[in-house]
């Protein structure tokens, strides 16, 4: 079982980069990927994955690792029980100086958040899970 790797570790590794002379850093370790170049954070990973299990609800999970945020003028209390289009931006995940968007994915109601404002999220950590209506349900199922 390989040991937790959180936020301050890779602040630890992204300060020894750019403090070196190295040109370039790829660290892979388990299912963290960090990619580095000339001091810049590429996007290695898609911000979020839509799952959607037998009985019809979609599983809005962060696609990589970082800090979670509500989207602006949102909250956990706020997005509970709204109604997502798949554009909808639920909020945003940081890791070092990138910011991405997380966006529902599907279009149905927040039937559980899985997350507070702030929390610090693992990649494939569940966000929120949405009842799909069921127009997209039949759409997918086709």
């Amino acid at each position: 079982m390989q040991p937790e790797f959180g936020e301050a570790d890779l602040a630890e590794i992204v300060a020894g980069f750019r403090a070196s002379r190295f040109t370039r850093l790829d660290l892979r370790y388990g299912t963290v990927r960090l990619a580095i170049q000339n001091g810049e954070v590429e996007r290695v990973a898609e911000p979020v994955t839509t799952e959607i299990d037998e009985s019809c609800t979609a599983v809005v999970s962060a696609d990589l690792l970082g800090t979670f945020r509500f989207a602006e003028g949102s909250s956990a209390a706020l997005i509970a029980s709204a109604h997502l289009k798949p554009e909808t931006v639920i909020g945003t995940i940081t890791v070092l100086d990138e910011r991405v968007e997380v966006k529902a994915g599907a279009c149905g109601t927040v039937s559980h958040v899985d997350v507070e404002d702030g929390a610090f999220v693992e990649y494939r950590q569940p966000l929120l899970r949405l009842r799909l209506d069921e127009a997209d349900q039949m759409r997918r199922s086709l």
